[in-house]
């Protein structure tokens, strides 16, 4: 009983590692899905379901035939292709021969003698390799064979003069062959050759044997290395470039043709690396690994958004540029599109309130590091929310996903839907391919697009159409086929939402130019060309203080002013927009501010009365001078300076007044002490200095050499002085002075 296997499960499948075929269970049964390969319950422990063999490619059929090639009988071919029946013929043939032994000597000699021929399963594979356009040919050449056995059959005879006559024959106008051999150049001697390749190969034996010489030419390694050092160091670079570098550095350099061949073949074999050199963005787009997920860690409704913007301007019916602000959910991949003119902070925190409002507040949002995402307004936003700001590296679009990749899924569905888009004649067909270079360009930098249909109001319409009603109800392979209004639903726990809307809009305000802070002046605060006023910043903050101030879009006479702390001041106005009297404000603030100042000065002056500086000059020179020491200089040498001028004014002033005789110099009168000084300011003498001692000393000496009474106290005061420091220091000092 034979074994083959007419039905097979995936798991079998995969278990044939066959050549185009997933090698996993799972990978088999989404290929068989996607090829529409239809199986049935299978009836064995288990169930599941099985697939037959022959609706599997030949590939299949052959790896299966070749397995079971002991087992397999001429029954199992039923319904397998052409190539798999003719393989289990060969393969019972080769079981039921009889052995080499088992002949006659005569013909074991001869087949011994004969040339051996190779096995057929080689013709298979060659035919099963070969290019598309010859495997039609060596189709219609077993097609003519085909029909000539069928010729030979009924006339018998020798096979060549049975050639011969075969070709006679439809020469004459008789038809032997099918539709698809009509038509074809062939001679009795072609017959004669296929049917000895068919004989050593099988239909392998058919395939034509031109084209040997592809990829066939002449070039020196060293030469060969330089061409693909250029392509690889210049990857735009003309053939013609390289051929002319190559003569360059090659007497006999290779010829263009031979240049190109090279060129070809290599980028053929290494179409990955030629991809990473010329565009490497779209080479990580393609072919980088991605073994893992940037949602695994996201378990929760509003746990982490990303957020970015289209590269390209959208030009629509008004002639302005327009761009789109996407925000969206990883968890339940749902979006928030707002149409702007600019992808400025403003758009960016518009889009964020929308959402906001929507869905409550997200934990994180992810977005690049482009300045309309890095402003301090959309930073103090999301400080103030409380929500944490990750910022991806620079040129790094992979490290937010999902927001890139459902904005290139809106382009491809805005292609298609926007208006005019209306079937495929010639005309419609270069709208259509308009309509694809569009898709394409919307998440490049620096495009410009052309939607003449819309206006601004229109796109957003679309956008929020396309959100809500397609997006949100279609079913996505990384959320496990569910939609994302069906992960919203089933999502149990609270979400956090803002319960003041209007304190959310105030947040939200944007910032004027310049980052939103701005200078208290004398008159006012200064936006544009409009000065802000309100008495409560009188009350409140300094001529010169920055503040933050936020613009009410919804009147522009008016602005929110906070400090720079967050606090809330007041809502300043423009007199000349909201017709208010400047003079009553004026009054109003110059009161408020003499109130402020009055009050900060009673606090002031309270604090200094309690700390008792009244008398703290004579504690300042009283501290100076018990850390300053009392230095004494000596007298310098002086003589009498006279100029004949001098003398002239000298004689002059005699005649003037001959009573006035020449002042007499003015003896040297002890100059008072610094202790008197502070001892008549403070009422206390100051305490005796280093020099004061020393002379002190020298005093007792000179008494007591003069042989003068000396009080008992000041001779012990002297012989302990002498035995210090000081003492010797000053007498050093002294020999020096009277040594000068």
């Amino acid at each position: 009983m034979s074994t083959f296997p007419a039905y097979l499960t995936a798991q079998e499948i995969a278990e044939h590692a066959i050549q185009g075929i997933p090698a996993t269970k799972r990978g088999v049964a989404v290929w068989l899905k996607r090829g529409g390969i239809v199986g049935c319950e299978r009836a064995g422990r288990g169930g599941g379901y099985e697939y037959p063999l022959s609706s599997l490619p030949e590939a299949a059929q052959m790896a299966v035939i070749e397995k079971y090639a002991d087992t397999v009988t001429l029954a199992d071919a039923v319904g397998l292709s052409d190539l798999a029946r003719a393989a289990i013929e060969r393969a019972v043939a080769r079981r039921e021969r009889p052995a080499m032994e088992e002949l006659p000597a005569p013909i074991q000699r001869r087949l011994r003698r004969s040339r051996p021929t190779p096995d057929g399963e080689a013709g298979l594979v060659a035919y099963k390799n070969a290019p598309t356009y010859n495997r039609k040919e060596a189709d219609r050449r077993f097609a003519i064979m085909q029909a000539f056995r069928a010729y030979h059959t009924r006339i018998g005879g020798a096979i060549k003069p049975a050639m011969q006559a075969f070709c006679e024959a439809l020469d004459s106008g008789m038809e032997f062959l099918p539709e698809e051999a009509r038509g074809m150049p062939f001679s009795a001697r072609s017959l004669l050759r296929w049917h000895t390749e068919m004989k050593r190969a099988g239909v392998g034996g058919l395939l034509a044997k031109h084209g040997n010489r592809k990829n066939c030419f002449k070039i020196s390694e060293q030469a060969k290395n330089f061409v693909i050092s250029m392509v690889v160091e210049y990857p735009h670079a003309q053939y013609r470039m390289i051929e002319e570098a190559a003569k360059t550095r090659f007497e006999a350099a290779p010829p263009y043709d031979t240049i190109r061949a090279v060129i070809k073949i290599w980028k053929e074999q290494n179409k990955s690396l030629y991809l990473f050199l010329t565009n490497p963005d779209e080479w990580k787009s393609r072919h980088a690994v991605a073994f893992g997920s940037k949602s695994e860690d996201v378990t929760a409704l509003n746990q982490r958004w990303e957020m970015d913007s289209t590269k390209a301007d959208l030009i629509l019916a008004d002639g302005r540029r327009h761009v789109i602000v996407g925000v969206i959910d990883i968890y339940s991949r749902r979006m928030k599109l707002h149409v702007s003119l600019t992808s400025s902070s403003a758009a960016v925190t518009a889009t964020l309130r929308r959402a906001i409002l929507d869905w409550g507040k997200p934990q994180e949002v992810v977005t690049d590091n482009g300045s309309d995402y890095v402003s301090k307004h959309m930073v103090r936003v999301a400080q103030s929310l409380g929500i944490e700001q990750y910022l991806c590296d620079p040129f790094q679009p992979q490290q937010k996903p999902f927001i890139e990749r459902h904005l290139g899924t809106l382009s491809h569905s805005l292609m298609e839907l926007l208006p005019g888009y209306v079937g495929h004649s010639v005309a419609d067909r270069k709208a259509i391919e308009a309509r694809k270079s569009f898709a394409q360009r919307l998440m490049h930098q620096g495009e410009t697009i052309e939607i003449p249909h819309l206006d601004a109001p229109g796109l957003q319409e679309f956008c929020d159409l396309w959100t809500e009603k397609y997006h949100a109800n279609r079913r996505h392979r990384g959320l496990n086929g569910r939609t994302p209004l069906e992960m919203v639903a089933t999502w149990a726990d609270p979400v956090e939402r803002v319960a003041d809307e209007r304190a959310l809009d105030m947040l939200l305000c944007p910032a004027p130019k310049g980052e939103g802070t701005r200078v208290f002046g004398k008159k006012g605060i200064q936006v544009g060309n409009r000065y802000y006023i309100a008495r409560e910043l009188a009350a409140a903050v300094d001529v010169g203080e920055e503040v933050e101030v936020r613009i009410d879009e919804s009147d522009l006479g008016r602005i929110f002013v906070f400090g720079l702390d967050g606090r809330f001041i007041a809502v300043a106005e423009d007199p000349s927009w909201a017709g208010i009297s400047r003079k009553e404000e004026a009054v109003a603030a110059r009161r408020l501010q003499k109130d402020r100042m009055n009050k900060a000065c009673a606090v002031v002056k309270k604090q200094a009365k309690e700390a008792g500086l009244g008398g703290i000059y004579a504690e300042i020179i009283a501290n100076r001078a018990e850390g300053v020491k009392n230095v004494a200089f000596l007298p310098r040498p002086a003589k009498t300076v006279t100029t004949p001028a001098l003398e002239e004014a000298g004689k002059a002033a005699k005649v003037a007044d001959p009573s006035v005789s020449p002042a007499p110099s003015r003896p040297e009168t002890p100059r008072k002490g610094l202790a008197e000084i502070v001892g008549r300011i403070g009422k206390e003498p100051l305490p005796e200095s280093r020099m004061d001692r020393y002379r002190r000393a020298k005093g007792i000496e000179a008494a007591m050499e003069r042989g003068e009474e000396v009080p008992e106290e000041q001779r012990t005061w002297l012989s302990r002085y002498q035995q210090g420091s000081e003492y010797r220091a000053e007498s050093v000092v002294d020999k020096l002075r009277a040594a000068k």
